[in-house]
């Protein structure tokens, strides 16, 4: 987990998985499952709706600042698309890029959403919905 706010935008969650070092076999896998069992817990215990995006690709990982304040920090291109998934999702929804659908495809299925033009991408960009996931939108 790199970083959980509540502030005037919403609650914003941001966490890794398969960083380097880390043990975890099926990284993709592992973060729609992590998903899923947010959303379910984030409703059933606090009742809050919440919008997911989740991207495969790297990214730094690392200290960002100075010596005198600094932070861990989650930085590039995948995060940033992982941010605008989320918000093209209606609450419920978690939409994950391309990468994650053929990674994860063993373990889970997807449905296609779409595509769409985002900030940063020249061509509109396609994002999928995990199918355990779809008929959780209220």
């Amino acid at each position: 987990v790199r970083q959980f706010i509540n502030d005037d935008k919403g609650t914003v969650f941001i966490a890794s998985f398969g960083l380097r070092g880390s043990v975890t076999l099926h990284p993709s896998s592992t973060a729609v499952e992590a998903a899923i069992d947010a959303q379910e817990k984030l409703l059933r215990i606090m009742d809050i709706q919440s919008s997911i995006g989740i991207t495969l690709g790297k990214i730094f990982c690392g200290e960002t600042g100075s010596p005198q304040r600094y932070e861990y920090s989650l930085l590039g291109p995948s995060c940033n698309l992982s941010a605008r998934l989320m918000a093209k999702g209606a609450p419920g929804e978690i939409n994950c890029d391309e990468e994650v659908k053929t990674s994860a495809g063993k373990r889970q299925s997807f449905t296609f959403r779409g595509s769409h033009k985002l900030k940063g991408y020249e061509k509109p960009v396609p994002f999928y919905m995990p199918i355990e996931c779809k008929n959780r939108r209220v």
